[in-house]
């Protein structure tokens, strides 16, 4: 057995011991959180049979960072790889899936922008600042979600209006030359509410290559985001929802400059810019036993990237869709959630050697159902259905069956589920001078099985996931070589359906709180990520992670935390090639209360100042010691 599954299970019996001794009232029950992304409709967790996970605003501030992929990262499953410093190229994994096979929503609006090559979602310049919680479903969702959801989806909703006046503004500054400052408003009544929130964000970063390899040129970031909401209730049974969000980011990066043509300092930078906006009427009918939702949705990504101030490309992916849902629910322990959308997806991609820009677009229909049910007060059933219409492939139906059986007399809930994913060709691996017309869809099948247990009137709660999951035709770039009938002159490789992939491992969670104030959090996950062609793992996914956090609330004004992260070894390339060392990294945090209303906090990552690596020749953040103010009213 690894020192990380030993680590966890000492640190469990001993915690555990010390949980038993004492124990006060109101333990936290992640299971009793509501949740929506999971059946699209709003209901406990315990009921879904799916691996969720939330992070909450709470959650976000006390981990005080800036980048919302820096607070992703301590959630099961998830890995995060960034290419240099804050506002780096991010690639996001879940079970060991990549970000190009996973749905990234804001408010309902799918931001995965269509210019990239595999139309994967620009996470890169999402920043912390007026999220009000984020939900991280794991293992394929394309019944409810279509195209992408192989891996997972992220959804992430931003900060509503409540009744009443309320503000809070925040500033902080800290190593690398970084500060942020962030203000939101928001109030209202019962009938109308809104909130706005503004904030910026600037540090000098570090060396996108590597400072150990002779590269001392700071690639700094800088980012704006601005996002607000507003709802309205028109009558009693009808609501509109208006969500808004902009954010755009300036990193500067490194490349491979003439005449070694090796990674190194170069005066290299990107803009990128994300608009996202939903809008909503929801009506409810016969008493609320049917509930209506019309609502459209549009993304825009903007992107340039420019090497010593001459523009290389130009790109901007749209998505625009339109989407009806409907709820019917027969009693309190039954529903059929329905619903049909029809989406466009357009790019425009200029490159520098371009003559004419790459132009396309696709529409695809859909139309899904799915039923839930609990029988005998224990055991809640979930099955879906979806059917997608895509101009490219053609059409695609997958399906979903999940189900939890509680057991309230030992605080026991058995899960486990079963779902199929796909995803459809970009329009970049299609239409571009790479691209393939006749690409088949990416599709996959996985399965779930664990348990949720708790102890100690709640104090203490273990959990065990098992998951599996394969993935086939999936979509790989292949270069040109003599006699291939795909390639012409001047063509250098193209869009293929010749890969491969399984991913199977296990989750293991651990929550203790022996008295109100003290709160310990552990996870560990052992992955196989295999690509199925070579029997190799792929690349820059470790094996195991194990996680571990503590939040002391010294005092009513006072609170500590730490965290720690223990990532295995991995590989950097295909076939097992360039072995990149495992790493373990310390986090410190406290705050106090100056006042009621006013906090002074402070944090110190990576406190051991360790060196290490995510990717070959890229640099990763040492030390950084921050200090910032919050006020709130």
């Amino acid at each position: 057995m690894s020192p990380r599954p030993v680590l966890f299970l000492s640190t469990a019996a001993a915690a555990c011991i010390a949980a038993s001794a004492a124990y006060a009232e109101e333990p936290i029950n992640p299971l009793g959180q509501i949740i929506v992304s999971a059946t699209r409709t709003e209901q406990p967790l315990a009921l879904t049979g799916t691996s969720v996970s939330v992070l909450t605003a709470e959650d976000i501030r006390a981990t005080q960072k800036a980048m919302l992929t820096d607070a992703l990262r301590e959630i099961p499953g998830v890995t995060v790889v960034r290419s240099g410093g804050p506002g780096a190229q991010t690639s996001l994994f879940i079970r060991g899936v990549g970000g190009e096979q996973t749905v990234v929503l804001i408010d309902g609006v799918r931001i995965n922008d269509p210019s990239t090559p595999a139309a994967t979602a620009y996470i890169s310049d999402l920043v912390t600042t007026g999220i009000e919680r984020v939900e991280v479903l794991r293992g394929p969702q394309s019944t409810l979600y279509g195209s992408h959801a192989i891996g997972g989806v992220v959804n992430i909703i931003t900060t509503a209006g409540q009744p009443g006046l309320h503000a809070e503004a925040q500033v902080e500054g800290g190593s690398f030359d970084s500060w942020r400052a962030a203000g939101t408003v928001s109030g209202g009544s019962e009938a109308l509410t809104g909130s706005l929130t503004a904030s910026v964000y600037d540090t000098d970063g570090i060396s996108a290559a590597d400072k150990k390899d002779g590269n001392t040129e700071k690639d700094g970031y800088r980012n704006w985001a601005v996002l607000g909401s507003l709802g309205a209730r028109l009558a009693e049974n009808v609501r509109l929802d208006l969500k808004g969000l902009y954010n755009r980011g300036r990193a500067e990066y490194d490349g491979f400059p003439p005449p070694l043509y090796t990674f190194a300092d170069m005066d290299n930078r990107n803009r990128s810019e994300l608009f996202s906006g939903y809008a909503g009427l929801t009506v409810d009918a016969f008493g609320g036993a049917l509930s209506n939702r019309f609502a459209v949705g549009y993304s825009r990504n903007d992107r340039a990237d420019f090497e010593t101030e001459i523009q290389t490309n130009d790109t901007r992916g749209q998505i625009r869709r339109f989407e009806y849902q409907g709820t019917l629910r027969a009693g309190a322990s039954t529903e059929l959630t329905f619903g049909a959308e029809t989406e466009k997806q357009k790019i425009r991609n200029i490159g520098q050697w371009d003559l004419e820009p790459l132009k396309a677009d696709v529409d695809t229909h859909s139309v899904y159902a799915q039923g839930q049910t609990t029988l005998f007060e224990r055991l809640t059933l979930t099955a879906g259905v979806r059917r997608d219409d895509h101009d490219t492939f053609g059409a695609h139906t997958t399906f979903r069956v999940a189900g939890a059986y509680q057991i309230e007399e030992s605080d026991t809930l058995l899960r486990a589920n079963w779902g199929e994913g796909f995803k459809a060709p970009s329009l970049y691996q299609v239409y571009s001078a790479y691209g393939n017309a006749d690409l088949e869809a990416e599709t996959s099948d996985g399965w779930e099985a664990g348990f949720d247990q708790g102890f100690v009137d709640g104090r203490i709660r273990v959990s065990a996931t098992w998951f599996e999951q394969k993935l086939k035709n999936q979509i790989d770039y292949v270069p040109c070589t003599g006699g291939d009938l795909m390639c012409g002159p001047g063509r250098y490789g193209y869009y293929d359906n010749v890969g491969r992939a399984s991913f199977k491992g296990v989750e293991l969670g651990l929550l203790l709180q022996p008295v109100d104030a003290l709160v310990i959090k552990a996870n560990y996950t052992w992955l196989e990520p295999l690509n199925r062609v070579t029997d190799t793992d792929l690349a820059r996914r470790a094996r195991d992670i194990f996680q571990t956090s503590v939040n002391w609330a010294a005092t009513a004004r006072t609170n500590f935390s730490a965290s720690l992260v223990m990532v295995g070894d991995s590989y950097d390339s295909p076939g097992n090639a360039n072995r990149l060392d495992g790493y373990t990294l310390v986090d410190v945090r406290a705050s106090h209360a100056l006042t009621p209303g006013l906090e002074v906090y402070g944090r110190i990552d990576n406190l051991f100042d360790v060196d290490y690596e995510v990717i070959r020749g890229y640099g990763t953040l040492g030390r950084g010691v921050y200090l910032g103010l919050r006020a709130r009213y």
